[in-house]
């Protein structure tokens, strides 16, 4: 399932999938820069947990905003947890 989460105007690209909602895992790709290509690692732990992938400001189909320091990514990153109603997850990450 699709969602923008919107943070302060900006709207970030996430995305859901997953058939276990007791586990969570958030998947982050490389960048600044780089649309989501994890598409299918998620895929291989659907069956395990709910896979959230999303896209980074000015990237893909997220809001051009090019601040991108960690702690913006990191603010980013726990206000999608929020919007997600998740107590707990794994995060990950490919660059």
């Amino acid at each position: 399932m699709e969602n923008y989460v919107d943070i302060g105007g900006i709207k970030l690209w996430t995305e859901i999938t997953g058939h276990c909602k007791d586990n969570f895992i958030m998947l982050c790709n490389g960048g600044p820069g780089m649309a989501d290509y994890l598409s299918p690692v998620a895929e291989m732990t659907d069956d395990m947990a709910a896979v959230i992938r999303f896209e980074q400001r000015g990237c893909g189909r997220s809001t051009i905003d090019y601040s991108c320091d960690v702690e913006t990514c990191d603010s980013d990153l726990e206000y999608i947890r929020r919007f997600y109603g998740i107590d707990q997850w794994i995060v990950g990450g490919h660059s």
